[in-house]
């Protein structure tokens, strides 16, 4: 009777074990499930993250694209006036491109709701991440100042002068003969020198931004493509 118990209680133990073994086994892959699908969950929003940002920076680059035109522009026109008055063509638009400038247009919105619902952490790659932490929250707050100090130079300096200074007509256009005498005015030489080296700064630093953005357009363009072969 004893060896006949201690085989039961043998036989007992170890069916035990194999219940708990399974059961943990069981366990085990239950998580693992479970941690699949949220990493296969996780890397679908990082990628409809990427996507959104991605869309946002190519609307920027053609909205900071029209303003380095638009400045280009007003630079050229403004340079003739400065290096030969008489000899410049249309005389009577100058006001028109005296009045150029840089609103900065913000593209930002996708980056601003990842970043308050606190979804810019599914961002894995930690390059990515930073740099476009740094465009919008650097490069962005430069631009704005840019925006201000262009529209504040325009408002409070350029437009007030022409509106004093000349006869302005239904299409915007000013009387030659006022321009030609404004051109004896140092004040509004002045003003026309200011205004091209304005041009140029802000020129300048919208082309800086194009290169940033064309950088973080290649890394997630990049990342996309890495995301897309896995998933196949």
């Amino acid at each position: 009777m004893a060896i006949r118990s201690e085989k039961n209680l043998a036989k007992n133990v170890v069916y035990f074990i194999c219940e708990i073994f399974i059961i943990v086994i069981g366990i085990f892959i239950a998580v693992q499930i479970n941690n699949w699908n949220d990493s296969k969950k996780n890397r679908l929003e990082e990628k409809k993250a990427l996507s959104l940002l991605k869309n946002d920076l190519v609307t920027e680059k053609k909205i900071l694209s029209y303003y380095i035109k638009d400045l280009a522009q007003g630079e050229s026109f403004l340079e003739k006036i400065l290096i030969n008055k008489e000899l410049s063509a249309n005389l009577d638009s100058i006001g028109y491109y005296l009045e150029r400038g840089y609103i900065q247009q913000k593209s930002n919105a996708s980056y601003v709701n990842l970043k308050h619902s606190g979804k810019l952490s599914l961002i894995t790659n930690q390059k990515i991440k930073t740099n476009i932490t740094l465009f919008y929250e650097t490069f962005y707050d430069g631009n704005e100042f840019l925006s201000s100090w262009s529209q504040d130079f325009n408002s409070n300096n350029i437009r007030p002068y022409l509106l004093t200074n000349f006869t302005i007509n239904a299409n915007e256009l000013l009387d030659i003969k006022d321009v030609k005498q404004a051109f004896n005015d140092r004040l509004f030489m002045n003003l026309v020198n200011h205004q091209n080296l304005m041009y140029k700064q802000i020129r300048g630093r919208l082309e800086s931004n194009v290169l940033v953005v064309e950088n973080l357009l290649k890394e997630i363009i990049d990342e996309l493509e890495i995301s897309s072969k896995l998933e196949n």
